[in-house]
């Protein structure tokens, strides 16, 4: 004779479908692990492009930097107009058709990955260009960056484009130690530094 299910064997499956639920949503839950990058610079050339950076003049440290990355790093993984600017830098050829003018979305784009729109918006739009350098700064919170300190600021210092290269060298593979003095080259030296400024000692 057939005996009634009990009240645990009634539940039974509901119980089976809640573990099967559970099992699906782990399954497919995105991780929080931060993968190396599928597509990172060559750390070991950036270290050696660095570590000569106190053998050679001033005047050539930009275009040692500016090779260094273009050869260390995947051209694909550069936003256009980083590598047309490390191209200018290491006097070599643009390897792709690029506007001439940099257009403004474009400069937004870069400038949004180092400064929040909400900080970009406290930067005065009519501000001279040459005047803008430190109040970006400010505004921006790049000091948070420990790349270049608040007594290192003078008015002509680079804006966003420059600085914007920092978090895609975090981001492919390059580690603080190793990005900092490769930005502090193109930040201070490409357009000349005040004389009591050096870019390198104090990276």
């Amino acid at each position: 004779m057939d005996r009634e299910p009990t009240k645990a064997m009634r539940s039974r499956p509901i119980l089976l479908v809640a573990i099967v639920a559970t099992a699906a949503c782990v399954a497919t839950a995105p991780t929080t692990q931060v993968d190396e990058p599928s597509e990172a610079c060559l750390l070991p050339e950036l270290r050696t492009t660095v570590s000569g950076l106190d053998r050679i003049t001033s005047d050539q440290r930009y275009r040692r930097v500016a090779e260094g990355i273009l050869d260390a790093c995947p051209p694909s993984t550069l936003h256009w107009v980083h590598l047309q600017h490390l191209e200018r830098l290491a006097g070599r050829p643009y390897s792709a058709r690029r506007p001439a003018l940099i257009p403004p979305q474009a400069t937004k784009e870069l400038w949004l990955t180092v400064c929040s729109q909400d900080d970009l918006d406290k930067i005065p739009v009519d501000l001279p260009v040459d005047e803008r350098g430190p109040i970006a700064y400010e505004a921006c919170g790049w000091e948070r960056l420990d790349v270049v300190g608040p007594a290192e600021l003078w008015p002509g210092i680079h804006l966003g484009n420059v600085w914007s290269l920092y978090p895609y060298l975090r981001n492919h593979g390059v580690p603080h130690d190793v990005a900092k003095p490769l930005l502090r080259v193109l930040v201070f030296e490409e357009f000349g530094a005040p004389p009591e400024s050096s870019a390198h000692s104090r990276g």
